[in-house]
């Protein structure tokens, strides 16, 4: 792997790391299924995402074309959700409350147009002469 994909994936791993972090913090402060101002189906994603994030990070880590399916099914599925709840609330309230959009759209486009890059890269690797994967 080249220093260019090391680094994008460096972000990768960060980015959804945050998004692990956030999704913790929500659960400690409000419990299992903290998102009881939305629908059920909204909650159990969002809570979804504690798992998934760091799946997407170890998969990224050790099965990286599985990882790259995954990072951007879920930034697909989430800057959707998040921008449909986030339209409707200012619709209904004039008030914009998905401000996790202003970062998640920026890595979103990020991973999709470099997503071909990483793709490319070798799935394993050999460090110290010993095969490794990642």
């Amino acid at each position: 792997m080249t220093s260019r994909q090391r680094a994008i994936l460096a972000i990768y791993v960060c980015a959804f790391g945050v998004g692990t972090a956030c999704h913790v913090l929500d659960i400690l402060r409000g419990g299992w299924l903290p998102y009881r101002t939305h629908a059920l189906g909204l909650n159990l994603f969002w809570t979804a995402l504690t798992f998934l994030d760091p799946l997407a990070i170890l998969l990224l880590l050790y099965r990286r074309r599985a990882g790259l399916c995954l990072a951007v099914l879920i930034m697909l599925v989430d800057v959707g959700v998040n921008l449909g709840v986030g339209l409707d609330e200012y619709n209904r309230s004039s008030r914009f409350t998905m401000w996790g959009l202003y970062t998640q759209i920026p890595f979103a486009v990020f991973l999709w147009l470099t997503a071909p890059l990483m793709w490319a890269a070798p799935d394993t690797e050999r460090v110290g002469g010993e095969r490794r994967l990642g």
